[in-house]
């Protein structure tokens, strides 16, 4: 049994992020910051896609069990780690069939919880960078997606270009993140106007991060770099703002933002609704109402607006924490990071089976 090739071609259909993209999310968006700009409760009506991944979390959760016998009666540490990611894609997949209904939430916050300990340091890192200045001096402002040499689409490009990878770069106009790294593409947002900081930053957090550890993943054995391990996903985005930091791209206005994100998916892991996540955004943190609803977008999609929603941004800073100090003492680990989606927890492992 090639179970990497099966657990490689089960990733492709579950798409999580993409299930949790309201219908028509441009319009509603549109709809919703107009609300809050004239000061009125901006009210989610999203809808979702349906898709029928039961079967599939079924086949994960057996091919699971499978694996744990192995492990357990082998000692085998690969089909632990396998094993771990076959059940973290049953999550995953009912995770995304179940966008918008009442038991999103509680699926969500298994899928992208925070040992404790880490939740309360992560708080505190947001609530100091919460109160940093969000004021500086931007400079000249970009579009996300014009055709002149100095927008985040051209220099993307050019990017990729001088990397000699093979990915393409496109836009979208429903992206809620200023781009994102696919399988062999990188999405651009449409129509958005920001920074050089805000592009420079962007290009080395999908390069640097996301694209060329994909790429480097691509030609390692066992397939798991490929696959990435359960968890790899969050501790790649800790890596990534540790990369912004080392290339001092990690401003206070960055910070402010990564906290405000934090701190919405903590009030929202209290009971908070979109609406008082929106209003704790404008009112608490200065956030303008625009800013709020784009970040509020961000921590409730996949849910109703009512009830909790994904809430990935959680765990970020957290990640982010946890890499720094892990590569501070170990160093040579951040071979592993830089090669796929791997998850801190798994390089004892990985480096065993490969020495």
């Amino acid at each position: 049994m090639d179970v990497a090739r099966l657990l490689l071609a089960a990733a492709g259909q579950v798409r999580l992020l993409g299930a949790v993209v309201p219908i028509g999310a441009l319009a509603e968006r549109a709809r919703l910051v107009a609300e809050a700009e004239a000061g009125r409760d901006a009210v989610p009506r999203w809808t979702y896609e349906k898709t029928d991944l039961t079967p599939l979390a079924g086949q994960l959760d057996a091919l699971a069990d499978v694996l744990d016998v192995r492990a357990h009666t082998d000692g085998d540490g690969m089909a632990r780690l396998y094993a771990d990611r076959a059940r973290e894609l049953a999550l995953e997949a009912r995770l995304a069939e179940s966008a918008g209904t009442p038991g999103f939430g509680a699926r969500a916050l298994r899928r992208f919880q925070v040992a404790p300990d880490d939740a309360k340091r992560a708080e505190a890192v947001a609530r100091a960078w919460s109160t940093l200045s969000s004021f500086d001096d931007p400079g000249p402002l970009r579009s996300s997606s014009g055709p002149e040499p100095e927008s985040l689409l051209s220099q993307m490009r050019r990017a990729v270009f001088e990397a000699r990878v093979p990915f393409t770069v496109c836009t979208r106009e429903d992206l809620l993140a200023l781009a994102a790294t696919g399988e062999r593409t990188v999405f651009v947002a449409e129509g958005r106007t920001l920074t050089d900081e805000d592009v420079r930053r962007t290009v080395v957090h999908e390069m640097e991060a996301h694209v060329l550890p994909r790429v480097r993943a691509a030609s390692l054995e066992p397939k798991i770099f490929q696959l990435g391990t359960a968890r790899g996903g969050d501790d790649q985005e800790g890596y990534a703002i540790l990369i912004e930091e080392r290339r001092a791209l990690l401003s206070p206005r960055r910070r402010r933002s990564l906290a405000m994100r934090h701190l919405t998916a903590v009030g929202m892991d209290a009971g908070a609704s979109f609406v008082e996540g929106v209003r704790a955004l404008v009112k608490d943190l200065g956030a303008p109402p625009g800013e709020a609803v784009a970040i509020a977008e961000r921590i409730y999609r996949g849910g109703d607006g009512a009830r909790a929603g994904l809430g990935r941004e959680r765990v970020y800073i957290a990640s982010f924490e946890a890499v720094r100090e892990h590569l501070a003492e170990h160093p040579d680990d951040e071979d592993f990071l830089a090669s796929g989606q791997i998850a801190l927890e798994a390089i004892p492992t990985l480096r065993e089976a490969l020495s």
